[in-house]
């Protein structure tokens, strides 16, 4: 881009209120319409818009000045920057261009992707100019970060480490750079260089280092018996290189400023992945000889600075907090079906705790006669939750909205008793509370409300459940125990709706809440709707909920509208996140309620002698039972369940063959029309058999098995593929358990 006379955004501030007020009013009319400075009118007239209070022309003002950083010059980048951090009107707007940097993996709007694409431009990437530090000067600090003992060394004058900085670094690159950072740069050279020279003085001893220069140029042994030096070159501890490389890159930080971070997120560490996407979640990444956690960008968390790291060098070390430090046990578990974490306690969030649930977004309580909200609006996202709009977007699966429409109280009173027009009802829209009353959106408090997830405008009922906070995802995704079935929040699993947080007082029964949305709370958290908070506190008989203040009447309807802000101690409540179909999930947990089984005077069970001996599901067992209802056949179940081997089975001895008869999700049957047996080996059974097979399919039966030379013409059945049972996904076979031998009157079943 052109720089016009160096300050053109200072001469545009104030004056720039449009583009035909630059025009015709003022000495810029020459360049409005030229292309070179489009993007420097574009800002100015955004950022005097902005300043006047318009929010949306702010919050595109700032995510084009992010998205053009890689092009525009550091004085214009510095002038916006400056101005953008100290007015207030854009501080939720910066912490979401934070936030889309550090997880970007968490936004699939527009702008995310144009800001993702352009990532991918290495030497013109956009910036996250509000982080602390440089990315210009990182590119140049990179050469410091990757001197190492194994490929530098030196004592004093011996050789200036740090010198050769520059030709460490392309050119080109070098060039591009502006002049202000190129004498930056020197400057930190020289300060380098000094810096390790002290440095040798004080392992070496001052007074020593021209000896041991002589030494070292002459090709002599700098071991000397008759003389012991403090440290020698062939002596080196760890710190020597790695943590002065550290030490460098952390002065550029602290005085040359900018966006330092994204280029080590960037360059150093290299967050993309194959598909050139970024990954989620934390992972382990190599750093200056340690092991260390990065987030989702590849973003190391920093528990510490190198004054501590050199105090560890000299036994003056203290621990480093850890990580994260949410408390937890028992086991994870995956097995390609469910995915479930390890459990998780958590507090009431109030000061201190860093593990905690909270609550979020609106409810309507018909039942109370209450309008539940919250006004939290830090961030662009939390506006959206007021707006009743989840991550999963406006158009299906709404939450409870807690904004009002323009017409307060009034307005709101109107549409509880019905009195508002289709008209109005239009205008009113449906992005807050007062439109969801008027078209009859309702909650669900059920137990099935607050696993399903339902399409509010076609079903007329408002979701509720958790979101989950980035922090505690990563530590179910990051679980070595556990294989996730996918590292994402809302593809597929939210919207196919397998992604859940299951949630206890300790030791109590567990209750399962859809994830509706996330957050992105650097701790361990589970926000809770209001409505599936009432839901636990009245599972858990922990009282009703509590508000800020008995709330204000609205009108003369009898409601009230509560701010809730007052978090109820519920005391300790354990979590588990859980991925996977709901009936998968329940039956891993064991928390599968027990079905009753129908009678059938026509179907018996004789598996006394047999391996497989155990019960079959309930489930199974009513399928038979109708079955034979539908047929008026008389069924034998002689072969059931089996201990699956992750149990603690062995083949020959409690169990054989097949998985699918793992936990009784499978039966073997002999089918009797009267006193004869149908057999699959007997050719005038086949059309009595292939009649029951279609009976079999309609009550449930997912897989059938039968035909000359298997079972002796008896049948197996299974449910087992949809409940996790069977590494196969075949649903019709014969002999040698092959489809290809499928029968032909079973094929067309």
């Amino acid at each position: 881009m052109v720089i016009y006379s160096n300050n053109l955004h200072e001469k545009l501030q104030g004056i720039a209120i449009s583009r035909d007020y630059l025009k015709y009013n003022t000495p810029f009319c020459d360049i409005v319409d030229d292309p070179e400075f489009q993007l420097d009118i574009d800002l100015a007239v955004g950022y005097n818009n902005a300043i006047n209070g318009n929010l949306a022309v702010a919050e595109n003002f700032v995510q084009n000045l992010v998205l053009n950083s890689g092009q525009l010059d550091w004085s214009t980048l510095d002038y916006y920057t400056s101005k953008i951090v100290n007015n207030p009107i854009f501080d939720s707007i910066v912490r979401d261009i934070k936030s889309r940097f550090d997880t970007p993996e968490l936004y699939s709007d527009g702008y995310q992707e144009s800001l993702n694409d352009q990532l991918k431009d290495c030497l013109n990437s956009p910036c996250n100019l509000f982080l602390d530090t440089s990315d210009s000067i990182g590119r140049m600090a990179q050469a410091a970060s990757t001197k190492s003992a194994a490929n530098t060394f030196g004592v004093g004058d011996l050789k200036d480490t740090f010198t050769n900085m520059i030709g460490e670094l392309d050119q080109a690159v070098f060039n591009k750079i502006p002049a202000l950072f190129q004498d930056g740069f020197v400057e930190v050279t020289q300060l380098a260089n000094k810096a390790w020279t002290n440095t040798q003085a004080v392992l070496a001893g001052k007074k020593n280092l021209s000896e041991l220069s002589k030494l070292a140029q002459g090709g002599q042994s700098l071991r000397n018996t008759d003389k012991v030096y403090r440290y020698t070159p062939d002596i080196k501890s760890y710190f020597d290189f790695n943590t002065t490389g550290s030490a460098i890159l952390n002065k550029v930080k602290e005085n040359l400023g900018g966006c330092f971070d994204k280029y080590q997120n960037k360059y150093r560490y290299n967050p993309y992945i194959d598909n050139t996407s970024f990954p989620s979640g934390t992972h382990p990444v190599y750093v200056n000889g340690e092991t260390i956690e990065a987030d989702g960008a590849n973003k190391v968390q920093r528990v510490t600075d190198n004054n501590k790291n050199m105090k560890g060098q000299t036994g003056n070390f203290s621990s480093l907090p850890p990580y994260d430090n949410t408390p937890v046990n028992g086991k994870g578990y995956s097995d390609g079906k469910v995915a479930l974490s390890k459990t998780f306690t958590l507090q009431s969030k109030k000061r201190g705790v860093t593990s905690h649930y909270s609550v979020f977004a609106g409810l309507v309580d018909y039942g109370e006669k209450r309008v539940w909200y919250e006004d939290y609006s830090a961030l662009a996202g939390d506006k959206m939750t007021l707006k009743g709009i989840s991550n999963l977007g406006e158009n299906t699966y709404r939450i409870g909205a807690s904004y009002m429409s323009s017409g307060g109280l009034t307005e709101l009173e109107k549409a509880i008793t019905g009195q508002l027009s289709d008209s109005d009802k239009r205008s009113i829209g449906l992005n807050n509370v007062t439109g969801a009353i008027a078209v009859g959106w309702k909650h669900d408090l059920t137990d099935e409300g607050m696993e399903n997830l339902y399409n509010t405008p076609k079903s007329g009922i408002v979701n509720d459940g958790v979101a989950i906070s980035q922090t505690l995802f990563r530590r179910f995704t990051n679980d070595p125990t556990v294989t996730p079935l996918s590292k994402n929040y809302k593809t597929p699993l939210q919207l196919s709706n397998e992604f859940f947080a299951a949630m206890r007082v300790p030791n109590g029964k567990w209750y399962y809440y859809k994830v509706i949305d996330w957050n992105g709370q650097k701790e361990s958290n589970v926000d809770m709707t209001v409505g599936a908070y009432q839901h636990f506190m009245r599972a858990n008989d922990l009282g009703e909920l509590g508000g800020a203040s008995k709330g204000v009447p609205i009108g003369n309807t009898g409601w009230s509208r509560i701010k809730k802000i007052a978090h109820d101690n519920l005391g300790t409540i354990e979590v588990k996140l859980c991925q996977g179909s709901i009936d998968n999930i329940k039956a891993q947990m064991g928390d599968m309620p027990e079905e009753l089984v129908e009678t059938n005077p026509n179907v018996s069970y004789a598996m006394g002698g047999a391996t497989r001996n155990k019960p079959i599901q309930p489930k199974l067992a009513n399928m038979i039972n109708a079955a034979s209802a539908k047929s008026g056949y008389r069924i034998v179940v002689y072969s059931g369940g089996q201990v699956a081997a992750r149990d603690g089975g062995i083949n020959g001895k409690n169990r054989t063959g097949s998985k699918r008869h793992d936990d009784g999700w499978a039966a073997d049957i002999r089918v009797y029309d009267g006193n004869t047996r149908l057999s699959a080996e007997n050719p005038n059974h086949y059309d009595r058999l292939y009649q029951f097979s279609k009976i079999l399919k309609s009550v449930g039966i997912e897989s059938i098995g039968a035909g000359p030379g298997y079972m002796a013409g008896n049948l197996h059945i299974d449910i087992a593929i949809s409940n996790g049972r069977s590494g196969a996904r075949a649903t019709k076979w014969g002999v040698n358990g092959r489809s290809a031998n499928t029968p032909r009157w079973l094929r067309s079943v």
